[in-house]
């Protein structure tokens, strides 16, 4: 199994190297020395893989990306195509090919940080090789096309489908997989370990798609017949045996993250703690937090900015705070440490400008370097007749032998006030001093009035207190 990372950096390949105006093998120094200063110990390139002609004459024609089009304006060389309808499992050209990856993957770990890339599982480009072996893809008619062009395409003097999920419009510049086909898991399984000399690690697009459940439900008789052991453990485990340490990370909705897991995922996204906090109360926050195995995310390039998500600044911090603080690993997107507001199609070949917010991103750069280390664990919080403002409260620590770290958030509207129970050992009476390494505030309490009846605290709404605590 592979190790997931603590902190992962995406990079949007295609918009950050047009604003350098250099490939991937002549990437200035201080670019990744600005990642590094986060604290990452890993980078995801997203879309680095050879962009497609056929879909990029899709995305300039098709009423399915007007949006896309109005994006880029008359410029339309700036829509190469999307960084999801892959020609080839070859690096772009444009972005230095592999020879740029290489540079890139090494400037990475001369500063402690491992390279992730993109898979797609279950689509590729029109004109992508697999695309015209009918044993890989998903088929189609001559009817099929007529009676729903969004759904079907030609790929020479066949048609196929396009890949889709079951609740959503069809990828009209893409060609549906068959990954029930053990012909398609074998060319699979032989790409993803080429890539994996590549580097150290994989997010898998829409991995749940690739489930055979979903297959039969998405496909019905179009797919294979299920058959040995499914897409993700066949595949995973050609991988595996020849890069034991490789890790995948799933992108996984639907709460088939269990499953996903099984398969031997590393770790899987958690849109559950995402909905909760962007959408949810205390209690549900509180419910997701104890996820484990997960990719825990306040933004991404498929989800809305932070701040246009979560419009009050106290919210945003309060939910950074949180997505900070818990176990797992913490997908940071490009741009949000400056508190950027557009989120560019990864059909556009160019992101939108928008400047640099340097006090921002000193104020996340605090945030991303705090030390979390030891045992994890939730802590129970407490109030008084007439003020159930405690059960907005969420506190959790962390617990080294050498050291620990108490967290409390306010997720509400509103002042809330309780007492915090620690369950430490050691808590005897005497000075304990605690103090926040995001602010620098500093605090002593008793010994054995944190024992005895656990931390008093009093927060405005969306406040919170990370107090590292220096035991007696």
């Amino acid at each position: 199994m592979g190790r997931a990372p603590r902190l992962l950096y995406e990079v949007n390949t295609a918009h950050w190297l047009d604003a350098l105006g250099v490939g991937l093998g002549a990437v200035p120094a201080a670019a990744w020395d600005a990642i590094a200063d986060l604290g990452c110990d890993a980078v995801w390139l997203m879309g680095v893989w050879q962009r497609s002609a056929a879909a990029a004459e899709v995305l300039r024609t098709h009423p399915a990306f007007a949006s896309d089009r109005a994006f880029a304006g008359a410029d339309l060389e700036v829509l190469p195509g999307s960084a999801y309808a892959v020609a080839a499992w070859a690096v772009e050209p444009r972005f230095g090919g592999e020879a740029g990856l290489a540079a890139a993957r090494a400037a990475l770990a001369a500063r402690g940080m491992r390279l992730f890339l993109d898979w797609i599982p279950n689509h590729v480009a029109p004109d992508h090789p697999w695309a015209r072996r009918r044993a890989l893809c998903m088929y189609g008619s001559l009817a099929d096309l007529a009676e729903d062009p969004r759904s079907f395409c030609r790929v020479g003097r066949s048609v196929r489908a396009c890949g889709r999920d079951p609740y959503f419009p069809a990828w009209p510049d893409t060609v549906q997989l068959d990954c029930a086909s053990p012909a398609l898991q074998a060319e699979a399984g032989a790409a993803l370990a080429r890539i994996a000399g590549m580097c150290d690690g994989v997010r898998c697009d829409m991995a749940m798609l690739a489930l055979p459940d979903v297959i039969a439900h998405t496909w019905g008789d179009r797919a294979s017949p299920a058959s040995g052991r499914g897409y993700w453990p066949t595949v995973l485990a050609q991988v595996r045996a020849e890069s034991p340490d490789f890790t995948v990370l799933a992108e996984a909705y639907w709460d088939r993250e269990a499953d996903l897991l099984a398969c031997g995922f590393d770790a899987c996204y958690d849109k559950r703690l995402y909905d909760a906090l962007v959408h949810q109360d205390a209690a549900a926050v509180r419910t997701a937090a104890g996820a484990v195995g997960t990719v825990r995310f306040l933004e991404n390039h498929d989800e809305p900015r932070l701040v246009t998500a979560l419009p009050d600044a106290a919210r945003r911090r309060a939910a950074a705070v949180v997505v900070a603080t818990l176990p797992g690993t913490w997908l940071f997107h490009q741009g949000q440490e400056h508190g950027r507001r557009v989120r560019a199609p990864v059909t556009v070949g160019r992101g939108a400008g928008e400047g640099d917010d340097p006090e921002l991103r000193l104020w996340w750069r605090r945030l991303t370097r705090l030390q979390r280390t030891g045992a994890w664990a939730m802590a129970a919080t407490s109030g008084w007749p007439g003020n159930p403002s405690h059960e907005h409260l969420l506190a959790w620590t962390w617990s080294a032998p050498e050291s620990r770290l108490l967290v409390v958030v306010n997720w509400s509207a509103q002042p809330a006030q309780g007492r915090v129970r620690l369950t430490w050992p050691g808590l005897e009476p005497g000075p304990v001093h605690l103090t926040d390494p995001l602010n620098g505030q500093r605090f002593m309490r008793d010994g054995r009035e944190l024992a005895d009846l656990g931390l008093f605290v009093d927060l405005a709404p969306w406040a919170w207190h990370v107090l590292a605590v220096r035991a007696p």
